[in-house]
């Protein structure tokens, strides 16, 4: 399918493995022309899974998501469940030829994925992995202690009638811009607390990957196994999968042949809905996250902004989802005499996940309101049949024909439910068991 005329963008292995990147779709950003790879809304949060569009948006309502093919399928999974270390090549189909193929599913361009395949040769094992760190590259720019002090007292000055104070260093106007004596007291003992370095830290970035690939001249087969970590720049969020590919192919005679491929993949994701810097931004740099007595400061004195720290606290904010994902398919491929070709080819996916949350009361995400928890769970599964009949020659060493007929089926089920619960009084439980729950359940 690949064999044709137009603008085609064509990135191969080495070229995917030049950027640290989660998945595939984050690998090819800046491979091609015609083709956006950007962050979707703005999400920078580990294993995220980017926007792609094959020149650019054709549709206000309607979907903008180009057709992605693994190994000759269509494949409606997450490009986070494919690691770039078990791709061989990706060509990307940008003009009329996507349609002219794929119909008007190919409306908004095509993505060709061919996964590692082996070769006849003796038994060859590769590693490839790197080891690196994500970290924030500009934070906030925010005032200190001594400079939110500094604006207090202009805007108090300002924002009073004319005359109440007789200057700056009025001591009537120290005494007025405190909402809180805890806020002075915190000024007053030098507290000068920078939140962001309490909410962001490096994290670990790692991947690793280990194949196996050979063959003998009717056989060929391929197996690897991965591992790829990302932390992020908050301590609640991470993501991680473990993957196996495998392929094997074996020529029965010179005319028929049969190909077989296996993607499987496990992931956990964390803190992906959860991010207290919005809260931190508000937060004051007279009050430490800790109170004189040890405790921690839920409400921050008078300020109406909630300690970020709170989230970080065992068991108070959980936001997990944990993913397994199998993408089987094959072919079996039939040479007749004069031209004639029989294909037929499979492909069947398995894509069920579970998410949980748990924000307890005193969290920024609940702000003493009730706790709250969450739980949904997903199966799905979609198959592919295709059968291709083709009959391709050549007269008189100038003209050639190509015949294609194709019939195939395509069908998927999606399974889903969901339960929310308020006022868990046993936080241990978390989403775990609603029976904990004193409201509503739905």
């Amino acid at each position: 399918k690949s064999d044709i005329t137009g603008a085609v963008a064509v990135v191969r292995d080495r070229q995917l493995h030049q950027i640290p990147a989660s998945n595939i779709g984050s690998a090819l950003q800046g491979m091609g022309a015609g083709l956006d790879v950007v962050k979707d809304d703005g999400n920078n949060l580990p294993g995220a899974t980017p926007q792609i569009r094959v020149r650019g948006s054709r549709s206000l309502t309607a979907g903008n998501e180009p057709l992605v093919i693994l190994d000759g399928v269509p494949f409606s999974g997450s490009l986070n469940d494919v690691s770039a270390d078990d791709i061989e090549s990706v060509e990307i189909l940008k003009d009329a030829s996507s349609t002219a193929i794929y119909g008007s599913r190919g409306a908004n361009g095509v993505i060709l994925i061919t996964s590692r395949q082996g070769a006849e040769s003796k038994p060859v094992i590769s590693y490839n992995g790197y080891v690196g760190f994500n970290a924030v590259k500009k934070r906030y720019s925010l005032m200190n202690s001594e400079q939110f002090h500094t604006m207090l007292l202009w805007a108090k000055y300002f924002g009073d009638q004319e005359g109440t104070y007789t200057g700056i260093d009025d001591p009537k106007l120290e005494n007025n811009i405190w909402s809180s004596s805890d806020l002075r007291v915190g000024y007053e003992n030098g507290t000068d607390t920078d939140w962001q370095n309490l909410i962001y830290k490096t994290g670990l970035l790692t991947n690793h990957s280990m194949s196996v690939s050979g063959g003998s001249p009717g056989t060929h087969y391929a197996a690897s196994i991965g591992y790829y970590r990302s932390e992020g720049n908050c301590v609640l969020q991470n993501f991680e999968r473990y993957s196996t590919k495998l392929s094997f192919t074996h020529d029965f005679s010179k005319y028929v042949k049969l190909n077989l491929n296996n993607m499987t993949t496990v992931s956990y994701s964390n803190g992906m809905d959860s991010n207290p810097i919005w809260q931190g931004l508000q937060a004051s740099p007279f009050l430490a996250p800790y109170k004189s007595d040890g405790t921690l400061w839920v409400e921050l004195a008078d300020t109406h902004v909630y300690n970020p720290v709170l989230d970080f606290q065992q068991g108070c904010v959980v936001d997990k989802q944990k993913r397994l994902f199998s993408f089987t398919s094959g072919y079996l491929e039939v040479n007749f005499t004069h031209g004639f070709k029989y294909k037929f080819n499979a492909g069947v996916q398995f894509s069920p996940y579970k998410n949980g949350k748990y924000y307890a009361a005193e969290t920024t995400e609940r702000q003493g309101v009730q706790s709250y928890s969450y739980n949904d769970s997903h199966w799905g599964y979609n198959y592919t049949l295709e059968n291709i009949f083709t009959y391709d020659t050549m007269i008189a060493e100038k003209h050639k024909i190509n015949f294609t007929g194709l019939y195939t089926i395509q069908e998927g089920q999606d399974d889903y439910d969901y339960v929310t619960a308020n006022d868990i009084f046993y936080d241990a439980a978390q989403y775990y068991n609603n029976t904990y729950a004193n409201g509503e359940v739905s």
